[in-house]
């Protein structure tokens, strides 16, 4: 090899190297190509004979699998863990930027009543906004939590309805009443 002595005879040279390197790449592929195939079939061959060799001992032992040893991973044990049990987890709804600005100020200021509080539970379920009939008299939209993950969950504890001669007897003499809104229920 002549060593090159103008820009033109380097430039040739550089291109002449670069396809060098591109003609033992594409050798290097075929090679790793080849080599793959034969570990896959050594693979096949293992595992044929593997079976053909376990074919006599089924016949003989078909139970030798079967009393293996077992293997027992121990986990942290909660009392009363149920499947029903495991937190949901619920994404929060979209809403425009008309929704979102009311949802802000709507929690906030049931945040200062105290009303509500910071969590970290574990659960959480989604919220909306309603704006029918009653909403647009009103001339504002309800925040509505959807509680349904939650219920199915929680044990139900039955009891029998009050009866209503018995509640109208316990207020009969009564004096005082009081009257609260149930807008927010919270």
């Amino acid at each position: 090899m002549i060593s090159p002595t103008t820009i033109s005879d380097l430039k040739e040279e550089i291109n002449n190297l670069k396809e060098d390197i591109i003609r033992l790449k594409e050798k290097n592929v075929v090679i790793e190509v080849r080599i793959d195939a034969i570990q896959a079939l050594q693979n096949m061959d293992k595992a044929s004979e593997l079976s053909s060799s376990l074919e006599g001992e089924n016949d003989n032992h078909p139970n030798a699998f079967w009393n293996r040893k077992k293997h027992v991973v121990s986990l942290l044990y909660e009392d009363d863990f149920d499947e029903n049990n495991i937190p949901t987890k619920a994404r929060p709804c979209q809403m425009n930027s008309e929704y979102l600005e009311l949802c802000k100020k709507e929690i906030s200021s049931l945040l200062q009543k105290g009303l509500i509080r910071q969590s970290k539970s574990p659960w959480s379920c989604t919220t909306f906004y309603v704006n029918k009939h009653a909403e647009q008299e009103r001339g504002a939209p309800r925040l509505l939590i959807n509680y349904k993950p939650l219920n199915k969950t929680l044990r139900w504890i039955r009891y029998p309805n009050p009866n209503k001669k018995d509640l109208l007897d316990r207020v009969y003499d009564a004096i005082i009443f009081s009257k609260f809104d149930l807008k927010s229920g919270y």
